[in-house]
C-alpha cells in the first residue's frame, strides 16, 4: 500500500482521484459514509468514478462538486465529477465535455462503457481529462483494443479540439503484463504510480492479507493484482501518486470502502505556462501588500495609500471593482466611481472618469502578472510601470529597474474577496 499523504493545494497544482466504488455491494449502506468521508478528504479538483450506479449520482456529486444532476455520466456506470467552483478560484477554465462509446456492446444492449473526456483550461493551456473503464472479462486483446480506440481518437483531427496535456484515470481491470499497458507506454503515456514510485502498486482486492479473507464478494485475493492506473502526457510535472480507501472500515481489515484502492494525483502547472496565466478576478475585492495586513484606500487628498485595518473602517472605500476592458486589461474602481490611475508625477490616485487628472484612458488599464514565486499574489502594471508602495505608504508607480522601486516583495500585491 502507498498511502496517499493529504496536503493543500497551491495556485499551479491540478489534483485528480480515480477510485471504483463497487456500485452498492457489499455492504452499501456500511461502506457508503466512510467512502464518501474518504472522497471528500481527497480534496480532488475533478473525480473520476467508476461502477457508479444511476441512483449514486447525486449521492458523490453532491458532496464532492456542491452541484447535482450533472450529464458527465456514461451508462452504466461512468461518472465523472469536476468541482469548478474550486478549479475557478485557481483561475482554472472548466471547458468542454464529451462522451465515447467502445464499439463493443454487452449481450445485455449496453455497449462495453467508454470514455468521458473533460477539458479544462490554465493561462492558455489545454488539459484532457478521460475517464475510462475497460472490459472486465478474462480478454487481454479486447482491452487493447479498446485502448486503440482511446489513442485513435485522441490523435485523430476529428476530435475538433487540441490538447497540450491529457490525464487518463480509470480501473483497467489489466494487469501491467497484458499489451494495452505497453501500448500507451509505446504512445508516449506515463504511469503516475510507476514514475513516482517506480513500480505499480496492487490495487485489487481489499481484504486482509494476512487471513487471505475479505468481506468483498467478487473474486481474487487480497491486493494481488494491479488493475487501475493513471496515466498522463505532455507538459505537466507530477508533484504526488498514492491510494486511498486502503484503511478497512471493519475491525478486522475485512470491509473496506470499495473492493478497489483510489488513487489521488496531484500535479504542477509548468512555470514557463503560468506566466501566461490571466487571473479570474473576484467582482469586489480588497487589494493588499504581500506579508502586511494593509489595504488600498483613497486618503482625503484623493491619493492611494496603505493603512492599518482599524484606520480604515470604510469597507466601501477599500472594495475595489475589476471592469474588464481588454484581454487581460482592466479598469479599477473604487465604490463603482473613482477609478484608480497614476498622475503624471506617479502618484496614484482615485478620480471620477472625465476629470482632467484622470483623461488618458491607457493609464487607467492594470495588467495582473502573476507572480510565480509568491503563489496567489500579482504584479499590477501599468503599461511599462509597475505598482508599488513606497516608505510613506503610498501607492505610486515606477518601473521595475528604478531604485525607487527595487524591493521585489513592495511590489506583490495579493486579492481577497470583500
Amino acid at each position: 500500500r502507498v498511502r496517499w499523504l493529504y496536503g493543500p493545494l497551491a495556485p499551479d497544482h491540478l489534483r485528480v482521484a480515480s477510485m471504483n466504488v463497487r456500485d452498492e455491494e457489499d455492504e452499501w449502506t456500511v461502506r457508503r459514509e466512510p467512502l464518501l468521508t474518504m472522497l471528500e478528504g481527497a480534496g480532488a479538483d475533478v473525480y473520476h468514478l467508476q461502477e457508479s450506479g444511476k441512483g449514486q449520482r447525486d449521492l458523490f456529486e453532491e458532496p464532492l462538486a456542491g452541484s447535482s444532476g450533472s450529464e458527465r455520466y456514461i451508462t452504466p456506470d461512468l461518472q465523472t465529477i469536476v468541482n469548478k467552483s474550486q478549479l475557478e478560484q485557481r483561475n482554472f477554465g472548466v471547458e468542454d465535455m464529451t462522451h465515447h462509446l467502445f464499439r463493443e456492446w454487452y449481450s445485455c444492449g449496453y455497449p462495453i462503457r467508454g470514455f468521458f473526456i473533460q477539458m479544462l483550461e490554465k493561462a492558455g493551456m489545454n488539459i484532457l481529462l478521460l475517464n475510462t473503464h475497460l472490459d472486465w472479462r478474462d480478454n487481454p486483446e479486447g482491452r487493447l483494443r479498446q485502448t486503440s480506440q482511446i489513442l485513435t481518437f485522441l490523435h485523430s483531427p476529428d476530435v475538433g479540439f487540441q490538447w497540450d496535456a491529457a490525464i487518463l484515470t480509470g480501473d483497467f481491470n489489466g494487469i501491467p503484463e497484458e499489451p494495452f499497458y505497453g501500448e500507451f507506454q509505446k504512445a508516449g503515456w506515463k504511469s503516475a504510480m510507476q514514475e513516482y514510485h517506480g513500480r505499480e502498486i496492487p490495487t485489487y482486492k481489499m481484504g486482509d492479507i494476512k487471513s487471505g479473507r475479505s468481506r468483498h464478494t467478487d473474486h481474487g485475493s487480497p491486493f494481488c493484482k494491479t488493475l487501475d492506473y493513471i496515466w498522463y502526457q505532455g507538459s505537466l510535472e507530477l508533484e504526488s501518486v498514492g491510494q486511498i480507501g486502503t484503511d478497512a472500515v471493519d475491525a478486522h481489515d475485512l470491509l473496506f470502502p470499495s473492493d478497489h484502492a483510489g488513487l489521488v494525483a496531484t500535479w504542477r502547472i509548468p512555470a514557463e505556462t503560468r506566466e501566461n496565466e490571466v487571473p479570474q478576478l473576484p467582482k469586489r475585492f480588497t487589494l493588499g501588500l504581500q506579508g502586511q495586513d494593509v489595504y488600498a484606500n483613497k486618503s482625503w487628498n484623493g491619493n492611494v495609500a496603505l493603512r492599518d485595518a482599524h484606520t480604515n473602517t470604510t469597507a466601501d472605500r477599500r472594495e475595489v471593482t475589476a471592469i474588464p476592458v481588454v484581454a487581460g486589461k482592466y479598469i479599477l474602481l473604487l465604490s463603482g466611481r473613482a477609478q484608480m490611475h497614476a498622475t503624471p508625477s506617479s502618484w496614484v490616485r482615485f478620480a471620477r472618469e472625465g476629470e482632467e487628472t484622470n483623461t488618458s484612458s491607457t493609464r487607467r488599464q492594470w495588467t495582473f502578472t502573476s507572480v510565480l514565486a509568491a503563489p496567489g499574489t500579482y504584479v499590477l502594471q501599468l503599461g511599462d510601470f509597475q505598482l508599488y508602495s513606497d516608505w510613506r505608504g503610498h501607492l505610486c508607480v515606477a518601473r521595475a529597474a528604478e531604485c525607487t522601486n527595487s524591493q521585489e516583495v513592495r511590489r506583490h500585491f495579493r486579492i481577497q474577496r470583500a
